[in-house]
């Protein structure tokens, strides 16, 4: 997600779109990767997800068991040159006017809020590319013996108060194989583990934020997600708070057995609504 970071024995690369990233988060186990260019190829890891510094997550579907995963952000410094835990009034940036995340438009991949994209997990983590203002999401990777929860993550590397809006909208399309099924996330610091983002607030052994799962149309739909429609199977348990975001994403789930999950999604002008 945003910079040079080693989980669990992985490095990981780095490349932030707008401003600078700092911090790290992760999932247990796997290890997330943040590339740049064109596309981002995962690197090493496992079947779950573990962000990488500055920002990104990965959580596990709903209805799962497991340790879910946690998205996180860059953090803030205190006056004293400790690092703050949490969203701060340091730390926290209004949503921008206008209410656009990204329209993928121009040189910096056409992110309106400082941050960038990331991927998870390992090996099977999706790639992206960017073009025409579309970014465009693909995945091509064989069931193993146990899910796998691989995604791409829009971050923030400041938290974003966005509670004047209802949700994120954005439009989407695409293909799914029956080998995977894919949500949606937005991404808190209530959600995030206090242990691995400096942004974070849950101390849980898991943390992770709800997710909506989506019905991905061939033709490009107009879909808007509000606080409340990701539920409250995330854990801890209860609703986005849209007064503290770290970042969006979107998830595969692949499903144990032996099929192959093959998707592509494109998205374009995501934004506040």
């Amino acid at each position: 997600m945003r910079r040079l970071a080693i989980l669990g024995g992985a490095a990981l690369t780095t490349f932030a779109l707008i401003g600078t990233s700092c911090s790290s988060s992760k999932n247990t186990p796997g290890t997330t990767t943040t590339t740049g260019g064109s596309s981002a190829a995962g690197t090493t890891g496992g079947s779950e997800s573990t962000a990488g510094n500055s920002s990104t997550g990965g959580s596990k579907a709903a209805g799962t068991t497991g340790t879910g995963g946690a998205t996180s952000t860059g953090g803030a410094t205190s006056a004293a040159g400790s690092t703050a835990l949490g969203c701060t009034s340091a730390n926290t940036d209004v949503a921008p006017q206008g209410a656009l995340i990204a329209d993928f438009a121009s040189a910096d991949a056409g992110i309106e809020i400082k941050g960038g994209i990331s991927t998870y997990s390992g090996t099977a983590a999706p790639t992206w590319s960017i073009s025409g203002g579309a970014l465009t999401i693909t995945e091509s990777a064989p069931a193993t013996t146990s899910p796998q929860y691989v995604g791409t993550v829009i971050y923030f590397n400041n938290c974003v108060d966005a509670h004047t809006s209802s949700g994120v909208q954005f439009t989407i399309s695409g293909t799914v194989s029956a080998g995977c099924s894919v949500q949606y996330s937005t991404n808190y610091t209530g959600a995030d583990a206090v242990a691995t983002d400096p942004k974070g607030s849950c101390t849980l052994a898991s943390c992770y934020s709800p997710q909506k799962v989506l019905t991905i149309p061939t033709t490009p739909t107009q879909m808007q997600i509000a606080w409340a429609d990701t539920g409250t199977q995330g854990s801890p348990v209860g609703p986005v708070d849209p007064t503290m975001l770290t970042s969006i994403q979107w998830q595969f789930t692949i499903a144990a057995g032996t099929g192959t999950c093959d998707a592509s999604l494109t998205i374009t002008n995501v934004k506040f609504y």
